[in-house]
């Protein structure tokens, strides 16, 4: 049975879900394939570096500014009675926003072992580099 928890944020009773498994799998297959156009992207440039125009990958400013694996695109899933406005067009501050992303992560501890492992490989590889 698919977790949930309801929270009070805005002033108002939130239900925030736990993401499925068909969710996770669309959000890594759409990671994969923009890592597979980064690498496409890398090595045009290498090859042609003065016709090939310098990309870079701006996150979400939630993505960066939050102290949590849980993507924001992600966040959206699991509280769909907000919206990208509700959360980052009005006067929310990060500590205003904690609440919601402590229950997010509290109610899918499957994504967040996983994002941990993902992370970890990632961070490893890099050392080695």
């Amino acid at each position: 049975m698919r977790k949930s928890k309801t929270i009070s944020f805005m002033g108002r009773n939130v239900q925030v879900f736990e993401l499925t498994v068909p969710e996770v799998a669309a959000f890594l297959q759409k990671m994969r394939t923009a890592g597979e156009e980064m690498k496409a992207y890398l090595r045009e440039r290498k090859n042609n570096p003065d016709t090939v125009e310098p990309k870079a990958a701006v996150p979400h400013v939630l993505d960066a500014l939050m102290d949590s694996s849980m993507p924001f695109e992600l966040v959206l899933k699991c509280v769909p009675a907000l919206s990208e406005e509700d959360l980052c067009g009005g006067e929310l501050s990060p500590s205003d926003l904690q609440p919601l992303y402590a229950a997010v992560e509290e109610v899918n501890p499957f994504f967040m072992r996983m994002a941990g492992k993902v992370l970890g490989a990632d961070r490893a590889i890099a050392a080695r580099a």
